[in-house]
């Protein structure tokens, strides 16, 4: 039954009984007594008016057939009278009855409404403090495997040097309690202790460095070297090691000379450490050392014939202290920070570092370093030269704890022109603003910030705009900003629409990538009061298999750990069939009341998708002011 228009019921209700009661015998037809069945029912369902107007009509067209029957007596007319007032009577206990009802009804659907937003306030108080939890448990974590790795890298130090330190003292006692031994035993000693002291200096020398690089301290001087050069000395350096071995040592450089733009000692250091490697761990053949170009790169490469590497310790081989088959017999001795160092040192220079290797078929190690440009430049989709040259302009202080990241957006921004001043924390950018001027401040999101950090202090205190962002690095190196939108918890539809509406997607197609299952709800919940169509994913890696029966407009990804967010971010972006999808980033927390977020269009706007357009078209707004 329709409720928009109540009266049209009226003659479907009484027209139908009072043609009955006339045809089958009028004021006295015994249907008429279905009138109070009927009048009980609909009380229940029509409002009160249209209630006591059906019963008021009913009423009259009673009286008509009493008129129409010409009554005979006085006291068939008094029973009819008394028929009559019973009907009206009926009808307003009817309407009354209706009132109460309607009353009560809304009273119910007050107390429903009030009940589920008390239900959605403590699920939401709920999932904040689940988020909590989740958010200590994490932290917790993250102290034992702190704690755990702080041990394991003491225990591995005193493994690396009780072996040195047990020589030394064995043959310096030997050496003080024999005085009758030979000048050549004494010597051979010597020579043992040595050679045991260049270990312990050089495993010293070596967690120096790799701590330096841990804190953002490691100092690189940025140059134009020569490729050609530079391996022609490494070659030298390293060739009575493979002599001495019956192993040839050879360069192999694929293009005309190459100039890289990078700290030249630290680059040899890595390459040392790759001929070394190379040489230990092959017996028969030789290692072939050269560079070649690969885009904006150079690609330096060592080629050797030795024992190869298992496919699944290819990656561990870069982790701090791990050694192939360290247990096993007869294996060349090394710390296990060599190939971590190289690793290290080649994100600082804004390069990666890999290995292609089988077993029995030697191994070759790959990294790249960027190329040095003599009049920077950076290019738009279109081929066209982007020219940003603001050598008078102000600093740019650049906050990003990601090596490659930093790397990559202080290359790229020097390129446009501007200057930048990096860091790799917010304690050290508070004591760079302490002591120099800036224009402005960008983060990375990596990095958090709470409301009373003293660098937002002071940013404030000065009139510094700070903006933050995430940013992804594509190989060769390029760095790109992908991110339309961001959310935060507690999420609510007054953040997460006005985003929506902007990317004007027709089919409300909307998938949501996290990890917790309880962040997944509340924004499906959120979503689906708007009519938007969500599936939920807790793997990425079930994201690509099952886009054929789910395509989405827009991705939303969940809040985790930056690196996590790289590996989902690269997947979307291999993926060609949601390569151009919008991504909403959903973060832990607001940000800070003085930062404000930078994101990019969405990828059907071509007008500002090259690189980090978006991040350069804020600095321009932010220089003319």
């Amino acid at each position: 039954m329709s409720m928009k228009n109540p009266c049209n019921l009226l003659p479907i209700i009484i027209a139908p009984l009072l043609a009955v009661c006339f045809f089958t015998g009028g004021a006295l037809s015994p249907f008429r007594f279905a009138y109070l069945p009927i009048m009980i029912m609909i009380s229940i369902r029509l409002p009160p008016r249209v209630i006591f107007l059906t019963g008021t009509l009913f009423a009259c067209g009673f009286a008509v057939m009493v008129t129409l029957n010409k009554p005979a007596d006085m006291h068939t007319i008094a029973a009819a009278a008394t028929e009559f007032v019973l009907y009206l009577l009926t009808a307003w206990t009817a309407a009354s009855v209706a009132t109460t009802v309607s009353k009560e009804r809304a009273l119910f659907r007050i107390s429903q409404s009030t009940f589920q937003g008390l239900c959605n306030d403590l699920t939401i108080k709920a999932n904040n403090l689940q988020a909590t939890l989740d958010t200590l448990t994490l932290v917790q974590n993250r102290l034992k495997n702190t704690d755990r790795c702080r041990t394991l890298f003491l225990g591995n130090i005193a493994h690396e040097l009780r072996t040195p330190l047990s020589g030394i003292r064995a043959f310096s006692e030997i050496l003080l309690t024999h005085e009758d031994l030979d000048m050549k035993s004494q010597r051979e000693f010597l020579n043992f202790i040595n050679n045991d002291c260049i270990r312990m200096a050089t495993l010293v020398n070596d967690i120096l460095t790799s701590l330096k690089i841990q804190t953002g301290n490691l100092e690189h001087t940025l140059n134009k070297v020569g490729t050609s050069e530079l391996i022609n000395e490494c070659i030298i350096a390293m060739r009575p090691m493979a002599i001495a071995k019956g192993l040839t040592l050879e360069s192999s450089i694929t293009s005309d000379n190459i100039f890289i733009n990078a700290d030249k000692n630290q680059v040899i250091q890595v390459l040392i450490n790759l001929i070394n490697n190379a040489i230990k761990y092959t017996d028969e053949g030789g290692v072939t050392v050269g560079v070649g170009l690969k885009g904006c790169f150079a690609e330096f490469f060592v080629i050797d014939s030795g024992e190869g590497i298992f496919p699944s310790e290819q990656k561990m081989i870069f982790d701090e202290f791990y050694r192939v088959l360290d247990n096993a017999a007869n294996r060349p001795i090394g710390s296990g920070l060599g190939l971590s160092i190289c690793k290290k040192i080649v994100e600082v220079h804004g390069g990666m570092i890999g290995v292609e290797s089988s077993i029995g078929n030697g191994s070759t190690f790959r990294f790249t370093i960027p190329i040095f440009n003599e009049k920077p430049f950076q290019m738009d989709e279109s081929g066209e030269m982007v020219t940003h040259q603001h050598k008078d302009s102000g600093r740019i202080l650049l906050i990003a704890r990601h090596l490659v990241k930093c790397l990559c957006l202080t290359r790229s921004l020097e390129d446009a022109g501007y200057k930048v001043i990096t860091t790799y924390n917010y304690e050290k950018a508070h004591d760079i603003l302490m002591y120099t001027n800036v224009n402005l401040i960008i983060s990375d999101l990596g990095l958090t910030i709470g409301n009373n950090d003293p660098l937002l202090s002071q940013a404030a205190s000065k009139m510094i705009p700070f903006y933050q962002s995430y940013f992804h690095v594509e190989p060769p190196g390029i760095i790109n900003q992908f991110i339309t939108g961001y959310i935060w918890s507690p999420f609510n539809r007054s953040q997460i629409l006005p985003i929506l509406e902007t990317l004007n997607l027709p089919r409300k197609k909307i998938c949501i990538i996290s990890s917790n299952m309880e962040e997944s709800r509340i924004l499906q919940t959120v979503l689906s009061f708007e009519n938007y169509k969500t599936e939920l994913l807790n793997n990425n890696d079930e994201f690509f298999t099952s886009r054929r029966s789910f395509l989405p407009e827009a991705i939303i990804i969940g809040t985790f750990e930056t690196d996590q967010i790289d590996l989902i971010v690269d997947k979307i972006k291999s993926n060609s069939t949601v390569a151009n999808v919008p991504l909403i980033l959903a973060l832990k927390a607001p940000p800070p009341r003085d930062i404000k977020l930078i994101t990019a269009p969405a990828q059907g706007d071509t007008s500002l998708l090259f690189g980090i357009s978006p991040l350069v078209q804020i600095i321009e707004e932010e220089m003319l002011k």
